[in-house]
């Protein structure tokens, strides 16, 4: 340490930590190596590395498309704002996080592992230990995790289970219990509401800029004391998901990032089991505090930061909250992916429901709220902690991602206190803070607007939150008023022919934003050619390119446009010869 809390930028072990992970052990190498021979044979092949969860280093995966990671939401979905490290390790590259929802878990985590129901392979589980007690999610975290990744306007998520619980081979009734066919169900039932329908909008939007950033960092996770929960780079997200109740979501940023002057574009920087920097960032940070940022920090932090606000949240509880551990005082003293029931040491534990873990979590967000008041405001507000928001923008318009995170305990495993999977739903309260000007809200999955009405804090509108998980707002400065279409009069088969949707405003201008359309092309027998589908206007526009095959059908063909955002429609005849 060159002063408390503070190390050398060249610091011989975070110098040598760094230097393994990012080419010493020989796997960046060799990733590269083989998305190159892959990509010299299948240049549209995406190469791709996962779980990333260990360090908060950038630069480790060069030459690939896709880092991905999976993340364990036991026993809060929150845990799944894990995206945002995946962000931060993408920021800046051409690569795209992969954020994958697991839907399996451990051994004790959301039932006693005595107590893990009949099952069709009973003998099976008895000759293999270690995959016996794995249990797959409920429906209803399955659903909200998801919103939570689309939240993040991602291009890609994943889903994941284990041969252990796989739901094609395990659909006896007996197996309900470890594999609900309910969650692939779910799965289904996000595909058809939400990612078909927004999935080529929400991959399009961009994250609004943010005021405030949340340090992850690997200098502290490597000279503090390791008080981590779950994986060494999940140990931010006990206060990442305090903020997300408050409705205040951050960037997250890796040492890197403050070193290189990053912190100049926020106003606020958290900062979670900080107990080292490096000399650098300490410069950084200060220099951030002069210009008039505020720091807010934990009791760990170790370097002297002058007005930092402190704030104490003990959330080393939060490990407990495990089935074995209700049942039995009793839980797996460490755990990984390579966990055998049958041989993994146990230790003690009082455990603590899911409820209490809830009910401690909504009164430290309150505490948080209150230490920030003055300073910290969230441009966009809900009246419940129960509630998450994202703001999302493109093109003069902004979108709103609402998740529902009001839960109680389940049929299946709430009888154990470990989790509550169920989601209810709520009407929820949205506050806008910071808009000026027209409002015209809709509902997208509802396809209806949204009435503001002013007070003194804001606009507010109402929304519904239900077992879906989530739902997407849009907030636009102009009222989306007609949608038309263009097509030419007739199309020859084998020529080629562009047929365009324009939606405008009041003024016959085109509307700004994004707009997610269902597009019904239908041939004179009235059956669905393959130009149907769904498909995103952008400011206002979709060219739709249209080649009748040399054996379509001659004669009238229709095209009908329906706006996903407004429930605007039109229908426009073309002949087809």
């Amino acid at each position: 340490y060159l002063r408390p809390g503070v190390i050398a930028d060249d610091a011989r072990l975070y110098r040598y930590q760094r230097y393994v992970f990012q080419e010493g052990n020989g796997l960046a190498y060799a990733n590269r190596r083989t998305a190159e021979d892959i990509k010299r044979r299948r240049p549209d092949v995406l190469a791709l590395t996962d779980p990333y969860r260990a360090v908060a280093y950038g630069n480790l995966f060069p030459g690939l498309d896709l880092v991905g990671t999976w993340t364990y939401t036991n026993n809060d979905p929150k845990l799944m704002l894990y995206i945002e490290t995946m962000r931060a390790l993408t920021r800046g590259t051409a690569q795209q996080p992969l954020q994958t929802v697991t839907l399996l878990n451990y051994p004790g985590t959301l039932a006693p592992r005595a107590v893990t129901g009949d099952s069709s392979t009973r003998q099976w589980f008895a000759e293999n230990p270690q995959h016996a007690g794995w249990v797959l999610m409920g429906p209803d975290r399955c659903k909200e995790v998801s919103w939570i990744i689309l939240s993040r306007a991602p291009k890609i998520l994943g889903y994941y289970f284990s041969s252990a619980c796989d739901p094609q081979k395990y659909g006896k009734p007996e197996d309900q219990f470890r594999v609900p066919h309910a969650t692939s169900d779910a799965i289904k039932e996000l595909s058809d509401r939400v990612f078909q329908p927004y999935g080529g909008m929400l991959t399009r939007l961009d994250v609004a800029r943010r005021r405030l950033a949340v340090l992850s960092s690997q200098a502290s996770r490597l000279h503090g004391s390791g008080h981590t929960a779950g994986y060494p780079n999940e140990q931010i997200y006990g206060l990442y998901s305090l903020l997300a109740m408050n409705h205040l979501d951050g960037d997250v940023l890796f040492d890197e990032h403050v070193a290189t002057g990053a912190l100049k574009d926020y106003q606020v920087l958290f900062m979670p089991y900080c107990e080292a920097i490096t000399e650098t960032m300490f410069a950084e940070i200060r220099r951030f505090q002069e210009r008039g940022g505020l720091v807010v920090a934990d009791p760990f932090l170790g370097a002297d930061l002058p007005g930092a606000l402190k704030v104490d949240f003990d959330l080393s509880y939060r490990k407990k909250v495990n089935a074995d551990a209700i049942a039995s005082g009793a839980m797996f003293a460490a755990w990984d992916d390579h966990l055998n029931p049958k041989t993994a040491a146990l230790a003690e534990a009082k455990g603590v429901t899911a409820e209490d873990d809830q009910r401690i979590m909504e009164s430290y967000a309150r505490r948080l709220a209150g230490q920030l008041a003055g300073k910290v405001t969230p441009a966009v507000a809900l009246d419940t902690p129960k509630a998450l928001v994202n703001v999302l923008e493109k093109h003069g318009v902004t979108y709103l991602v609402l998740v529902n995170d009001n839960r109680t305990y389940d049929e299946r495993t709430g009888q154990y206190k470990a989790i509550m999977e169920k989601l209810l739903p709520q009407t929820v309260t949205v506050t806008l803070r910071e808009w000026t000007g027209p409002l015209f809200a809709y509902d997208l999955l509802e396809r209806k607007p949204l009435p503001a009405e002013k007070r003194s804090d804001g606009l507010s509108l109402k929304a519904e939150l239900g077992t879906l998980g989530g739902t997407i707002l849009a907030l636009y400065p102009v009222q989306p008023s007609a949608l038309h279409i263009a097509v030419p009069e007739a199309v020859n088969r084998g020529d080629k022919a562009v047929l365009t949707v324009s939606l405008l405003d009041p003024a016959g201008g085109a509307l700004p934003g994004l707009q997610p359309l269902r597009v019904t092309v239908t041939d004179p027998k009235g059956a669905d050619s393959e130009y149907s589908g769904y498909y995103c206007a952008e400011k206002g526009t979709l060219s739709l390119p249209f080649a009748p095959a040399l054996n379509d059908e001659v004669g009238a063909w229709k095209l009908a446009v329906a706006d996903l955002t407004a429930g605007l429609t039109a229908e426009r005849a073309l002949t087809v010869r």
